[in-house]
């Protein structure tokens, strides 16, 4: 979503970041656990189609995708968080009117 597209919310116990192309190798990593893709209701994608998919979601005016950062671990590699913590999960607003 375009509205959340620079917007970083930061609590006590976590932080949450838009959804980058830069996440998308961790997060695809993460959506090729059987478990995850069962807890998620998910299909298996490729790494092309997990980009394509952030792609379409940042675009997308009714959808805000944020990824979970957990401050008390260290950044994940590639992610450019700057001391912001590792990532945790991801969560997902689907707005409608």
């Amino acid at each position: 979503m375009r509205a959340n597209a620079n917007l970083t919310l930061r609590g006590k116990t976590c932080v949450l970041v838009p959804y980058k192309a830069e996440h998308v190798p961790f997060y695809h990593m993460w959506m090729m656990d059987p478990e995850i893709q069962l807890a998620t209701a998910s299909e298996p994608l490729s790494l092309e189609e997990e980009l394509a998919m952030q792609i379409s979601w940042a675009i997308d005016e009714k959808k805000c995708t944020f990824i979970i950062l957990d401050p008390t671990t260290a950044d994940t590699p590639g992610t450019g968080h700057h001391g912001l913590g590792g990532m945790a999960g991801g969560g997902d607003l689907f707005l409608d009117e």
